[in-house]
């Protein structure tokens, strides 16, 4: 679980840099500034959406994993794995989440 947690925080990180990197080599004051920055980041736009849909899989597999070895407390708030929303530990997605031996 906590190997798959680094493993999210990375890909996050890494694809950030990346989109950070290109939009560094966009020269400021020049014409079509915007045009020039918007299809900077659009070049990035599908290890963006590889990297949201990664991050969501292990988030529901932690969540899972939470409820699984605390059970009802999991939820509570009272408990610090608890969320501030103090939900009842659905996420409101028909989803399923994807089960495999690693991340």
């Amino acid at each position: 679980m906590v190997a798959c947690l680094f493993a999210s925080e990375s890909v996050a990180y890494r694809v950030g840099g990346m989109v950070d990197d290109r939009l560094a080599l966009v020269p400021k004051g020049i014409p079509g500034y915007y045009e020039v920055y918007q299809n900077g980041i659009e070049e990035y736009s599908i290890e963006c959406a590889i990297a949201k849909v990664f991050c969501s899989d292990v988030l529901a597999l932690v969540a899972d994993e939470v409820v699984q070895i605390f059970g009802g407390t999991a939820t509570s708030r009272s408990t610090p794995r608890s969320g501030s929303t103090g939900t009842s530990g659905s996420t409101g997605s028909s989803r399923e989440p994807t089960r495999s031996t690693g991340c």
